[in-house]
């Protein structure tokens, strides 16, 4: 589960970059801040990054992208904060509801890619937590609702990204996980119907 879970990491980070790319204009005088602490992530020196966003965060603490770099600054630093970085990628994607701003990515994805990141890498943290939970020695069965909770954020990116193999293979590990774990009683929790994709349906 673990060689999964860090191959999953990377690969979805590995797909946000690859639309990323390298030639996004900011909107803000400053975005340059933003676009070097992505080059860090990208180069997956976080920990370079962390400072850079914070300090972005401080000026434009409205800016929904910003808010999804602190959440991976954490998630991916060497003693991952999976609390902070879930409620970093909350507040992008309700920024993102809110006001739509995609940022530097204006010009290089479309807003239902940039939910489908967001939901991904939230799945990927609580699976994560989950994981190091079961390490610790914490009873599998006390994970179903986490598990649950990150099945749907993998489906809803899922809808956002449909022709996404990594994403509908993550959906589908944990539909298994839970398949394997959840007593068979235990009646399964449906996602909500969700509109057709657009700017306003995280």
């Amino acid at each position: 589960m673990t060689r999964f879970l860090y191959m999953a990491q990377f690969c979805c980070f590995v797909a946000v970059v690859a639309v990323f790319g390298a030639s996004a204009c900011g909107k803000r005088p400053d975005d340059a801040l933003l676009l070097k602490a992505w080059n860090h992530c990208e180069a997956l020196e976080y920990n370079s990054a962390f400072p850079l966003v914070r300090e972005y965060l401080l000026a434009h603490p409205r800016n929904p992208v910003a808010h999804y770099l602190f959440g991976k600054c954490h998630q991916q630093r060497e003693k991952p904060s999976l609390t902070i970085a879930k409620g970093q990628y909350d507040m992008a994607r309700y920024l993102f509801d809110l006001e739509g701003d995609m940022s530097i990515l204006a010009d290089i994805m479309t807003p239902s890619d940039f939910q489908a990141t967001l939901h991904c890498d939230t799945a990927l943290a609580l699976l994560r937590t989950v994981v190091e939970a079961e390490e610790a020695g914490m009873p599998q069965k006390t994970s179903i609702p986490v598990l649950r909770l990150a099945r749907d954020h993998a489906r809803k990116a899922a809808y956002f990204s449909p022709t996404s193999f990594f994403i509908r293979d993550l959906a589908q590990t944990l539909d298994t996980m839970l398949d394997r774990i959840a007593p068979p009683d235990t009646p399964q929790h449906e996602p909500p119907v969700l509109p057709p994709p657009g700017r306003w349906t995280t």
